[in-house]
């Protein structure tokens, strides 16, 4: 899919929706990511932090973006993250919704001899159950494509519990199985399992 276009609907999306959309509610969170990754070559732990932030922009839709940053200890290689996108939901019932979502991302590998960076999409649908008011769980299965670091599906679990009206506590873990990598001249395949824990902030 071309990056032009994916620009083009997220702007599309964005404009449509803050037209019609009543004053917009969102949420930060803010948190510690405990990481793995295996090249193929070499299998090692990680740990870093995260944000993301969402804003309703309308009933059903959301825009989003998050920045993650996580060092590798035995290659002392800096993975960062950007994604930005718009989710879609679809509620099915009070306690069941479904979701899709479409976002840019960039991955950079930096340090320890390596100094990459691409940009690509991601294509992602799921579903949320409110387990209790307030207790959600969350999962979702999604294709990414981002250039030389590869393509394939990427798979995330949550779970919120709120705390007060304004605070949650939030658990994520999330695998991006990425193949078909290329740099060098090589192909290589890439797997980073990403364990996130934080606080939700609502405003």
């Amino acid at each position: 899919m071309n990056k032009t276009l994916i620009v083009a609907l997220l702007t599309t999306v964005s404009a449509s929706a803050m037209a019609a959309a009543p004053a917009p509610s969102a949420n930060l969170d803010v948190y510690y990511v405990d990481s793995s990754i295996d090249d193929g070559s070499s299998d090692e732990d990680g740990n870093g932090f995260g944000a993301r932030i969402a804003g309703k922009v309308a009933d059903n839709i959301k825009l989003y973006g998050e920045y993650q940053t996580v060092n590798y200890d035995d290659s002392d290689v800096d993975l960062d993250q950007i994604r930005a996108g718009a989710s879609i939901g679809f509620s099915q019932s009070d306690a069941l919704n479904l979701f899709g979502k479409l976002e840019f991302i960039n991955l950079k590998a930096d340090g320890g001899g390596a100094d990459e960076s691409e940009s690509g999409f991601g294509v992602h649908g799921g579903l949320a159950f409110n387990v209790t008011p307030e207790f959600q769980l969350l999962g979702s299965l999604g294709y990414l494509d981002v250039g030389d670091f590869g393509d394939g599906l990427e798979y995330n679990l949550g779970a919120s519990f709120d705390v007060t009206p304004a605070i949650s506590l939030v658990a994520n873990y999330r695998v991006t199985d990425l193949e078909d990598g290329d740099f060098g001249g090589g192909s290589f395949d890439t797997k980073v399992d990403d364990i996130q824990l934080g606080v939700r902030f609502r405003f």
